[in-house]
C-alpha cells in the first residue's frame, strides 16, 4: 500500500494533504502510519466508521466504472499478470478516463415529500476540473495542458483494446496450463507405486486459481418479460 501510495502522490499534480480510508489492516499499520505521520509536514490521516460501507461510497462506485466494467469480476491473482495490468491502467485505462472522460458532480439534492430532485453540473472531464481550480498552480495547469496536447483519443482507444486482449488471452493460457497440470497430479495420485522404483507419488497442492472469463454484458441483463403462470388445469394463461 506504500508503495501504490508513493506512486500516487508523485503524479497528483496538487500537495497531499488529507488521507481518508477504510478500517482494513492494509491501511491500519505501522508501516503507512510512518509514511503519512512521520513528514515534514504531517498529513491528515482520517478513517470511516466501523461496519459503515457507506462512508466510502464515493470511493467504492470506482470499483465498477475503473475496474469491474474494464476486467470483469473476475479477481486476478497470477503474478504474471501484474506488470500488464500496471501498464494497463498507468499508460492507457488513467490518461483515458483523466482527459476524455467527462463526468456530472452532484451540486444540490432537494426533498420534496417522498421525491428526491438532484442537480448536476455540466460534464467536464477531471482535467478540466482541475484547470479551473484556483488552488492548482500555474506551472501544474501548464503541465496539464501539455500532457493533454501529447495525447490522442482514437490511439489510446487502440491500444487499450490491444492490452486487454493481450490480458485475457495469457489468463487463458495460464488456466489451461493449471489445468493441465492439475490432471497430471491426478493421474500420478490415482497411479500409486511405481513398478520401477516402488515409490509412491506424493500429492502437491497447488494455488487456487480465482480467475473468471469474462462474462457477455447481454447475460448480465435480467430478462423484462413476464413469466407465464400455470393455471390449476395444466394450460398457461
Amino acid at each position: 500500500m506504500r508503495v501504490g501510495l508513493e506512486r500516487i502522490e508523485k503524479r497528483m499534480p496538487f500537495e497531499l494533504l488529507g488521507f481518508d480510508s477504510d478500517n482494513g489492516s492494509e491501511f491500519l499499520d505501522t508501516v503507512l502510519e510512518e509514511y503519512l505521520l512521520e513528514r515534514e509536514k504531517a498529513v491528515k490521516w482520517t478513517r470511516s466508521r466501523a461496519y459503515k460501507k457507506n462512508d466510502q461510497a464515493h470511493v467504492e462506485q470506482k470499483n465498477f466504472t475503473h475496474v469491474r466494467q474494464l476486467l470483469g469480476y473476475g479477481r486476478i491473482a497470477e503474478l504474471e499478470v501484474r506488470d500488464l495490468v500496471t501498464d494497463l491502467y498507468e499508460n492507457t485505462w488513467l490518461p483515458l478516463l483523466n482527459h476524455f472522460g467527462p463526468v456530472m458532480k452532484l451540486v444540490e439534492k432537494t426533498r420534496e415529500g417522498s421525491k428526491v430532485h438532484k442537480k448536476y453540473d455540466s460534464p467536464a472531464t477531471p482535467c478540466d476540473r482541475l484547470l479551473k481550480c484556483p488552488k492548482v498552480s500555474l506551472e501544474q495547469q501548464r503541465k496539464l495542458r501539455e500532457t493533454r496536447a501529447q495525447l490522442d483519443l482514437i490511439e489510446l482507444s487502440e491500444k487499450l483494446e490491444e492490452k486487454l486482449s493481450k490480458i485475457f488471452s495469457k489468463m487463458a493460457k495460464l488456466v489451461e496450463e493449471r489445468a493441465e497440470e492439475e490432471g497430471r497430479l491426478e493421474e500420478g495420485q490415482t497411479g500409486g507405486a511405481t513398478e520401477t522404483t516402488g515409490c509412491v507419488t506424493a500429492s502437491v497442492a497447488t494455488a487456487p486459481c480465482a480467475y473468471t472469463a469474462p462474462v457477455v454484458s447481454e447475460r448480465l441483463v435480467k430478462s423484462k418479460g413476464k413469466k407465464k403462470r400455470k393455471s390449476l388445469d395444466g394450460c398457461h394463461e
